[in-house]
């Protein structure tokens, strides 16, 4: 099958005068298959979805929630904001069914994992004091232990931590999430 390249659909601009950029910033998006009715025809729709985690100047991270309809228009759902001020750096990505994952270093050295923003804001699993602080967080996400008849089954991202240039190592994490396949 030949590929025709990467094609533009559509943008947001949140407007500059917001105070949310300190240059540490990540994406992930995602899409699922849902039932849902829709002009009183019930029917399958894939949701498409997106979110941005942002380190702001002072510490905090805003998380960005978007909304992407089929013709590429991007709308801001909602956002949340941690009460934690010591972020430094950020990764994201989105799991099956639309479950989006932050990764969060702080100044301690720490490695902060899960979804904000789901309504219980203390959900993070802390990796403890990073051997040589953090420089840069990545994340990604992909497979999972499905088997049509079970009722649950685990999806899987991987998470990597860079220390600093000078003394610092690379750590690979793989983890799990819990997702029930009525959700699919």
């Amino acid at each position: 099958m030949a590929c025709a390249g990467v094609s533009y659909q559509n943008d947001y601009v949140v407007d500059k005068t917001v105070n949310v950029f300190s240059g540490q910033l990540s994406i992930a998006a995602g899409s699922q298959l849902v039932f849902e009715s829709v002009d009183g025809e019930s029917g399958a729709q894939i949701v498409r979805s997106a979110f941005t985690p942002v380190v702001e100047p002072d510490g905090h991270v805003e998380v960005y929630y978007w909304d992407i309809s089929a013709s590429g228009t991007i709308s801001l759902l909602s956002k949340a904001k941690t009460p934690k001020e010591d972020f430094l750096e950020v990764g994201a990505c989105m799991l099956r069914t639309d479950v989006p994952i932050s990764a969060l270093g702080d100044v301690y050295g720490d490695v902060h994992v899960g979804w904000y923003g789901n309504g219980t804001d203390a959900i993070y699993n802390a990796v403890k004091g990073h051997v040589n602080n953090i420089s840069s967080i990545g994340a990604a996400a992909e497979g999972s232990d499905y088997k049509p008849y079970l009722l649950e089954y685990n999806a899987y991202f991987v998470t990597a931590v860079g220390g600093t240039p000078f003394d610092g190592d690379l750590e690979i994490r793989v983890w799990s999430y819990p997702v029930s396949s009525l959700d699919l």
